[in-house]
C-alpha cells in the first residue's frame, strides 16, 4: 500500500480508484503496511481506495490507498484469521479507531489471496 495525498484541486473521483495505477510486484515497500515491521513477506492484491478525508486549517487532504498491501508473518497470520485486533491492539488510543476504519475499508477491497514474494 502506498498513502498519497494530493491537496485540494487536484484529480478525484468517488472511491480513488482511477487517480493511481499500482502493479502488486512494484508495491513492495520494505514495511508492513499493518505493522510497520521490516521485511514483509506477504502482499496482499488490493484495489486503490480512499482512506479518508483530513480536514484542518491548512486545507483538505484526501489519503488513498494504492495498490497491494505488505504483510509480515505476523500479520499476515492475522489476516488468514481474520484477526484484526491482535494487529490493533499493538496501538494505544485513539488510533485504534482508525486503524479499526482503514482495516475494514483493506478487506472490502482486497483482491484475493495473498501471495509471498521474495526478499
Amino acid at each position: 500500500m502506498k498513502s498519497e495525498a494530493p491537496r485540494d484541486g487536484g484529480a478525484s473521483s468517488a472511491n480513488g480508484s482511477e487517480l493511481f495505477e499500482a502493479d502488486d510486484t512494484t508495491c513492495h515497500p520494505g514495511l508492513c503496511d499493518f505493522c510497520t515491521a521490516p521485511g514483509p513477506r506477504w502482499l496482499y492484491p488490493c484495489q486503490s481506495f480512499t482512506i479518508g478525508v483530513l480536514r484542518s486549517s491548512k486545507g483538505t487532504e484526501t489519503h488513498f490507498s494504492t495498490g497491494a498491501w505488505a504483510a509480515c508473518d505476523a500479520c499476515h497470520a492475522a489476516i488468514e484469521r481474520g484477526d484484526y485486533e491482535r494487529i490493533v491492539r499493538r496501538y494505544s488510543g485513539s488510533v485504534r479507531m482508525v486503524l479499526r476504519s482503514v482495516y475494514r475499508r483493506f478487506e472490502a477491497h482486497r483482491l484475493g489471496d495473498a501471495y509471498e514474494v521474495s526478499q
